[in-house]
């Protein structure tokens, strides 16, 4: 018996550990959990009622980088929802696993939201981010994303964007 004890202590140690990410395999044609987040790979995008090319366009997306969420898939569509509750099927090569956001800001009629230095309010304010622009996630902490824009990085307060 203590042998194999020692035999299974041996082997817990010896064996490589798999990342917690290398383990996970979601039962999607992608492999990866659904819902998440992508982005709009190109600056024009058909948005389709069904998946496939035969179905009508019902939208066609004009911005590279838009945030968008995949809530469904096939092999090779996926159903998204725009930031505006849009849902449409695109072609899984008009996407990219590149993390975006836009700025909504949570105050009812606000039209900008601060970017600070540092992850708290108390920080210094180093621009203002209008509503509706697209930025690039950098970093994700309780209640804070760091972004980029432009030639701005800083830190939004988490509400304050959709797809976040």
């Amino acid at each position: 018996m203590r042998q194999f004890f020692i035999l299974i202590s041996l082997l817990f140690f010896l064996v490589p550990q798999l990342s917690i990410a290398q383990a996970i395999r979601y039962d999607t044609p992608s492999k990866l959990p659904v819902p998440r987040f992508v982005s709009m790979r190109f600056n024009v995008v058909n948005g389709r009622a069904g998946p496939d090319e035969d179905y009508p366009i019902r939208f066609v997306y004009k911005q590279a980088g838009l945030p968008v969420k995949v809530i469904a898939e096939t092999i090779d569509w996926r159903k998204i929802e725009d930031p505006d509750g849009t849902q449409v099927w695109v072609h899984k090569r008009n996407l990219d696993s590149k993390r975006t956001l836009i700025i909504r800001p949570s105050q009812k009629g606000a039209t900008h939201v601060m970017l600070y230095n540092k992850n708290t309010q108390n920080n210094k304010v180093i621009a203002k981010i209008a509503s509706g622009s697209i930025c690039e996630i950098l970093d994700a902490q309780e209640g804070w994303r760091k972004i980029k824009i432009g030639n701005y990085t800083g830190w939004i307060i988490a509400i304050d964007a959709w797809a976040s």
